[in-house]
């Protein structure tokens, strides 16, 4: 029954990031008259799919810390797991600055 109820509870997190992300499907037709258009296309596509795995890594992390139950050791998995996935947010929002500056400014 806890299985069940973390999954559901799992599934309600993840629910709105999907739908944020999810888009029509004229949406997902590869732009043909600009190569910028395509880039951004592309990077968008990969920033998406960092950003949904470093809040699973992120979600995953929590339930280690929170289910340790006072195993030092897995307190310490839990937040390094914590601490990569963050790292790994803040390098795809970086990258994703950087993609924005240069379709702006440079191409």
């Amino acid at each position: 029954m806890k299985k069940f109820l973390a999954v559901l509870i799992l599934a309600g997190l993840l629910l709105p990031a999907a739908m944020a992300v999810a888009k029509t499907e004229a949406e997902y037709q590869l732009p043909t008259e600009d190569f910028s258009a395509l880039v951004d296309r592309v990077a968008n596509v990969i920033f998406s799919v960092l950003v949904i795995i470093s809040i699973l890594f992120l979600l995953y992390g929590g339930v280690l810390i929170l289910t340790a139950a006072g195993n030092d050791e897995q307190v310490t998995k839990g937040r390094s797991v914590l601490l990569y996935a963050v790292i790994g947010l803040v390098i795809a929002l970086f990258a994703k600055a950087i993609q924005a500056f240069l379709i702006k400014y440079l191409i």
